[in-house]
């Protein structure tokens, strides 16, 4: 990570080249310098480390939102009822539960964070699947032991489906920014 951020100082000529167009980012002097080129970067091998970043940071969390015990997720559930616009009825008849699309919602983003973050290996795709589908069992697992949660075949059913619908919007993206580099 310290590489990453120590990233060698250009001319003031060129130092605008290697950056976004952000100047709302360059004008804010709060912000060190090298953050702000590792944010603005152009460089492949820096945009994958961000994607390596946030990827590992999304399989972090989804250990930590997955292991909240059951009563302060129906104590957030209550929270929210409150400002929810519709009545609660629509939510509840709905034909597939709501934490199952958390599951699968949390299970997409990672994989596609995972498969873009390591785009230089061939496999990547069927890796990530693997890797994923068998961290939501051990994430169901995990409910198993905390205080209001229970493991279900149907939660890990979603991860994996959540996992498959990840990596096929990443593969789409990535074979679709492909054919823009060769046409453009």
């Amino acid at each position: 990570m310290k590489e990453l951020l120590n990233l060698r100082a250009t001319s003031s000529k060129s130092r605008g080249s290697d950056l976004l167009d952000l100047p709302d980012l360059q004008e804010n002097k709060s912000v060190p310098i090298k953050v702000v080129k590792f944010i603005r970067t152009k460089d492949p091998q820096l945009r994958t480390s961000r994607y390596r970043l946030l990827a590992l940071a999304s399989f972090i969390t989804i250990l930590l939102i997955l292991s909240v015990p059951g009563h302060w997720i129906e104590a957030i559930q209550s929270w929210l009822q409150l400002w929810w616009p519709w009545p609660s009825s629509s939510l509840a008849s709905a034909d597939i539960p709501f934490h199952k699309l958390v599951h699968a919602s949390l299970f997409a983003l990672c994989a596609a964070l995972f498969v873009r973050g390591w785009t230089m290996f061939r496999e990547r795709w069927l890796w990530v699947c693997v890797m994923l589908t068998l961290y939501g069992g051990v994430t169901e697992l995990i409910q198993r032991y905390v205080p209001g949660r229970s493991a279900t075949l149907g939660d890990w059913l979603a991860d994996g489906v959540g996992v498959l619908a990840g990596v096929g919007l990443a593969l789409w993206y990535l074979r679709k920014r492909e054919e823009q580099i060769t046409l453009g």
